[in-house]
């Protein structure tokens, strides 16, 4: 008896929560409230990213000027084909952000 009045109550519950709008649906109109909050949101992870990146890969790494040199031998072109991926899922993640707000 008890399992079926669990059960019940999931089922009562679930269909309250499909009647709800939900908050990740895509915005028909411009939301001025999402646009803040998604901006800001690309920015502070951005931010936050650059700063990570500089504490953990290059704070023990000798600074120099800009210069160029052939790494191909070592890395075989996979490190601009992972930019290439990475700069791609991340335009996909800030079009579709953009796109609910």
């Amino acid at each position: 008896m008890r399992e079926k009045l669990i059960f019940l109550f999931f089922i009562l519950f679930h269909s309250s929560l499909n009647a709800q709008e939900n908050f990740l649906s895509k915005s028909d109109s411009l939301n001025t409230k999402r646009i803040v909050i998604t901006s800001s949101s690309i920015g502070t992870v951005w931010a936050g990213s650059i700063i990570g990146l500089q504490q953990v890969w290059y704070s023990n790494v000798t600074k120099s000027d800009f210069h160029t040199f052939n790494d191909s031998k070592n890395w075989m072109q996979m490190d601009k084909a992972g930019h290439v991926y990475t700069a791609n899922k991340i335009s996909q993640l800030s079009g579709d952000l953009y796109k609910w707000s």
